[in-house]
């Protein structure tokens, strides 16, 4: 096998430490200690695999997340350090172990999510060995927080509170009423997402802000099983009024809270999103040795057109 697979508790716990030394290994590090919170653990697998460049000498490690319900809600994380450099004989062998392990994954729906040193090696490969799928990248900058960062937040919260305008206040998801608003604002939805909330806001921490007269769900921020944040909204009607901001705070002080470091994924055509985390003071952006920002590209696979 040119693939290591991390199978056994004191093997996972190895590659766990390599992930976590590098920014790009928040995620699987982070869904590890998710997974420990509760019934995700039941609908939710992660499994963990490495393997190196002969020629080079640099390593890279592979974090399987898949939502055992619906396969097709399933990553493929991909980790380097930036300046990592693989030949395509390695991504091939590589790949070709991946199918044979995990064939359920290449079908229509899953995404693969890596840097810029490995998307269009990975790319091309998908699109010569599954010519039937189309790849579709979404380009992201992932902003992360430092345990200074985190330690901050928390101090400041405790200092001064999280208040919300008059009308409004923080409140739990109530399924029945507010799912539907909830998966019709996801950029991203996809089939079986609905079952997919539903084990989240079961188990893990999410922020919701509900408008008092109205009694609907206006704000809200919830996060993967892999531990990033995801689906940051607020109505249109409810902008410009700092919700959006009180929850993602809100949300990061009940990860910190739970153990678990935020980070987020911001697409890049989201300019005015990735201004204000770029000067966010507790948010820090991935950056190169040359203080550059860091691309990590979603690669979604779905079906081509007949």
């Amino acid at each position: 096998m040119f693939l290591t697979h991390y199978t056994t508790p004191d093997a996972i716990k190895y590659a766990l430490k390599h992930f976590t030394a590098i920014p790009d290994f928040n995620l699987p590090a982070s869904a590890a200690l998710v997974l420990s919170l509760g019934k995700c653990a039941e609908v939710v697998e992660i499994r963990l695999f490495s393997f190196k460049c002969a020629s080079t000498g640099f390593e890279c490690f592979v974090a399987l997340r898949k939502f055992i319900p619906i396969p097709s809600r399933t990553f493929l994380v991909f980790g380097a350090a930036a300046n990592a450099k693989f030949d395509d004989a390695t991504i091939t062998q590589a790949f070709d172990e991946l199918v044979a392990e995990i064939p359920e994954f290449f079908v229509d729906g899953p995404i693969t999510i890596s840097s810029e040193v490995l998307t269009p090696q990975i790319s091309a490969y998908i699109s010569k060995r599954f010519p039937q799928l189309k790849v579709t990248p979404y380009p992201t900058q992932m902003y992360y927080m430092t345990k200074s960062q985190q330690e901050s937040l928390i101090e400041k919260i405790n200092t001064h509170g999280l208040t919300l305008p008059e009308g409004y206040k923080f409140d739990n998801v109530d399924l029945e009423k507010d799912l539907n608003g909830i998966l019709t604002t996801w950029r991203h939805v996809a089939l079986g997402d609905q079952e997919y909330l539903y084990a989240k806001f079961a188990e893990l921490p999410y922020s919701l802000i509900r408008h008092i007269p109205s009694g609907n769900a206006v704000s809200y921020e919830h996060i993967d099983v892999a531990g990033l944040l995801t689906h940051l909204f607020t109505l249109p009607e409810h902008r410009r009024k700092g919700l959006g901001t009180a929850v993602e705070i809100d949300l990061c002080r009940k990860c910190i809270e739970t153990g678990i470091n935020p980070f987020k994924y911001v697409e890049l055509f989201n300019v005015k999103v990735l201004e204000t985390s770029d000067k966010t003071d507790y948010w820090s952006r991935m950056n190169d040795e040359t203080g550059a920002a860091i691309v990590t590209t979603f690669l979604k696979m779905t079906k081509k057109e007949d």
